[in-house]
């Protein structure tokens, strides 16, 4: 365990490089850091029941090396492309585009939506970085790991030499819940507040009751432990920010 670059606290926000149009929007977007790329997702103008989903990237995007087709198409003013590709044996489509240096967008939607229908809306996107407020603020952080994945639930910390995936396993977790879903456990003291310490065989979870309904969970997977006292020491340093919303189960 060790302190951030000496910068405390750490807190756990995301920026992405673009904002969502304001005007018409038929809900508010949810801005996560999935996989190590700040990811938008709102609901698609004009399609209800359809979810328009923007990635943000230093490289080029995946889905362009696993395409079945690419298809040029001009979007915000630069030549983009539409890309087809395949996820579990269905058809997928992504609209890519490189924004700027060292700065690629993919879009797509779920359920799927013409080409044509992903350029109006990244056409509708403002040149202004969006940032969500960050769920918890950290003192310490385990030494060498990086976040990967931020949602207003939950924070994961990914160990050195590890690949950024949107999963829990094999990592740190700060989780918010509720305590009506405390497993039983070993009591302990998590810097003045009352824990308990509960074992499996995947991990081991401190449960930190916040003592208003809500409960701080530490998650440390048997691949990476966090001994006892680093374990405590992590979760004394965390703060809960308003920002941060309880998960389900």
């Amino acid at each position: 365990m060790n302190s951030a670059s000496g910068v405390l606290p750490v807190a756990a926000a995301v920026t992405f490089p673009l904002s969502p149009p304001a005007e018409g929007a038929a809900g508010p977007p949810d801005l996560r850091l999935a996989a190590g790329l700040p990811t938008l997702s709102l609901p698609m103008p004009g399609a209800p029941g359809v979810t328009a989903t923007l990635t943000a990237s230093p490289s080029r995007p995946g889905v362009l090396a696993a395409a079945t087709g690419i298809t040029p198409l001009a979007v915000r003013g630069v030549q983009g492309a539409a890309v087809t590709w395949s996820h579990a044996g269905e058809p997928e489509l992504s609209l890519v585009w490189q924004e700027g240096p060292g700065q690629w967008l993919e879009l797509r939607a779920f359920p799927r939506v013409p080409a044509e229908h992903l350029a109006g809306l990244a056409k509708s996107l403002a040149a202004v970085p969006v940032t969500a407020p960050a769920p918890f603020e950290f003192t310490l952080v385990p030494a060498g790991a990086t976040i990967d994945n931020i949602s207003a639930s939950a924070v994961t910390f990914c160990p050195p030499g590890t690949t950024p995936d949107e999963s829990f396993i094999g990592k740190i977790t700060v989780m918010l819940g509720v305590t009506a879903d405390r497993s039983p456990g070993r009591a302990v003291d998590a810097g003045g507040r009352p824990a308990t310490l509960h074992t499996s065989g995947e991990y081991t979870a401190l449960q930190v009751d916040l003592g208003d309904g809500r409960l701080l969970v530490v998650q440390s997977a048997t691949a990476v432990p966090l001994p006892e006292p680093d374990l405590l020491r992590f979760a004394a340093g965390i703060t809960v920010t308003p920002a941060a919303t309880p998960g389900q189960g």
